[in-house]
């Protein structure tokens, strides 16, 4: 701690090097925690190059509590390393005594910071076994780390001839609408997905497939990295246990693409109904007696005010012109 006249002005550097066989290392992990009491006048700052360069240009942490660099190749992401660079850390911190606030020593202000040198996410093992008597789980890279940007991954589950896969997802979080997780039927990539999963969901029910081989997909970008994943999978060959079991998921934190060919089909049926009883009951109001004609011109009228109220003007202005015809005859 450093207060008051006794110390009006800090400046502090650390450097963070790279271990000598840095070419097995693709990212620093550090994760600050500290409290400041100004901003203005007390920061902490990084740079990726020597200070004494022209061109280094120094960030503010600000309120970041874990940054994570990447080596080089990665050149969009906000925060990167030259392969080879130390890392450098600037704490600063000014007082004058008519400061109330840097000279105050009741307010708490503490720094402290550690940090990693990781290797690249690995995707892992892309042919998987599902044993039909426990549970495997699939987790995503580095998981329960956050994992990495620019991520394409792609794994084969698959169970014994004869057999479908279950799968029970009891933990989801990716970048909305940039980090998905895909689920295809059997090993086809080009095909309809089963789910396309992206954003904080929750599910009570699982995911089943059709045939003995399930492909899962997972892509990130270079943005935002979360906690990815958890996904359960087991081998089942009792299908009509699972027959109706679909995935749910939280509407209002979530996005989600579901393709169902059964669901399609019921939409369809409900419609085909739905146009069959109108028909009847335009046969009816057409050719009944009056008393079933208008109560069933009634409910046209709520239904639609103004296509089916010409026809039905239409009926009873022929009739009308009928009944006159009959009475000039006579």
């Amino acid at each position: 701690m450093f207060f008051g006249e006794r110390c009006p002005f800090m400046d502090c550097f650390w450097e963070i090097k790279p271990p000598k066989d840095s070419r097995f290392y693709h990212r620093l992990i550090i994760k600050f925690n500290h409290t400041l009491a100004d901003s203005n006048r007390e920061f902490l700052d990084y740079c990726s190059s020597k200070p004494n360069e022209r061109s280094y240009e120094w960030r503010r942490s600000g309120l970041w509590k874990t940054i994570e660099f990447p080596i080089g190749h990665v050149s969009k992401s906000p925060h990167f390393l030259n392969r080879g660079d130390s890392l450098y850390l600037w704490y600063h911190r000014e007082y004058s005594s008519s400061d109330k606030i840097i000279g105050n020593s009741n307010i708490p202000r503490h720094i402290n910071f550690n940090y990693e040198w990781r290797e690249m996410c690995k995707c892992g093992d892309a042919h998987l076994k599902a044993d039909k008597n426990d549970w495997n789980v699939l987790y995503s890279p580095d998981h329960p780390e956050t994992y990495c940007n620019s991520m394409n991954c792609l794994w084969h589950l698959e169970a014994p001839e004869g057999s479908q896969i279950v799968v029970n997802i009891t933990e989801f979080y990716t970048e909305m609408d940039h980090d998905f997780l895909t689920i295809f039927d059997g090993n086809d990539t080009e095909q309809e997905h089963m789910e396309m999963l992206s954003g904080r969901i929750t599910f009570k029910k699982t995911i089943q497939s059709k045939q003995n081989i399930m492909t899962i997909s997972f892509h990130s970008d270079v943005t935002l990295q979360m906690s990815g994943f958890a996904l359960w999978y087991k081998s089942f060959q009792n299908a009509d246990f699972l027959q109706n079991q679909q995935t749910s998921t939280s509407p209002t934190k979530s996005f989600r693409l579901h393709n169902s060919p059964s669901s399609h089909k019921f939409i369809l049926f409900i419609l085909l109904i739905l146009f069959l009883i109108i028909g009847i009951l335009f046969f009816i109001a057409r050719y009944s007696n009056s008393t079933t004609n208008n109560r069933i011109e009634n409910i046209f009228r709520q239904l639609w005010p103004s296509r089916w109220i010409r026809l039905f003007n239409e009926n009873e202005g022929e009739g009308r012109e009928g009944g006159v015809r009959s009475q000039d005859q006579n």
